[in-house]
């Protein structure tokens, strides 16, 4: 019985060199007699073209089958960001004091106590995320708006800003005051 192990390492190569020998293989096997000719390879063209063939077909087909959890997840990752923007109806003030103080100093990164009730909440609806380690405070986190969100935000500021009016003159006092006040809470506190 002959061992296969080898052959089967194929398998793991990178989807890079498994796409590279599909590639070289179909553009040997589509190749003019001409081209192979001065290209020198009317060997792998003629006398061998069931091993290029073959070769071709399995890095291809091997390739396929590595790609596939690659597209499943990038498929959930969109539907995820997708959803997380159909949750911008269901904010609370503080929620979208939150990410209206985003909006109206142009940040995307706000700190919070690792814990607090906003904060955690606008995580879960996938409006929020923690963007690095902690901050002076060693119970304080950076917390940052994905671009998904950052986009729609910008593009919609009225899902934002509904409760304030943005012809007052002081508008952006309003909101950094409302921002201040989810700051300043207790990290226990409730979520309005």
């Amino acid at each position: 019985m002959t061992d296969i192990s080898g052959w089967l390492k194929a398998i793991q190569l990178p989807p890079r060199f498994l796409a590279g020998f599909a590639i070289i293989g179909g553009s040997l096997l589509a190749m003019p007699q001409k081209w192979a000719e001065w290209l020198h390879v009317t060997a792998a063209t003629s006398q061998y073209r069931w091993i290029v063939t073959t070769v071709t077909g399995v890095a291809a087909v091997f390739w396929l089958v590595q790609m596939i959890p690659t597209a499943a997840s990038q498929v959930q990752l969109w539907r995820l960001r997708r959803h997380s923007l159909t949750r911008m109806d269901t904010l609370g003030v503080m929620e979208r004091a939150v990410l209206a103080y985003c909006l109206i100093k142009n940040v995307r990164t706000v700190v919070l106590y690792e814990h607090h009730a906003v904060a955690q909440s606008l995580v879960g609806k996938g409006l929020l995320v923690f963007s690095g380690t902690r901050a002076a405070n060693a119970r304080s986190y950076p917390f940052g708006v994905p671009d998904h969100v950052w986009r729609y935000i910008q593009d919609n500021p009225k899902s934002i800003l509904s409760d304030w009016n943005p012809s007052n003159p002081e508008f952006v006092q309003q909101v950094v005051a409302a921002y201040r006040q989810v700051e300043d809470m207790p990290w226990w506190g409730t979520v309005r």
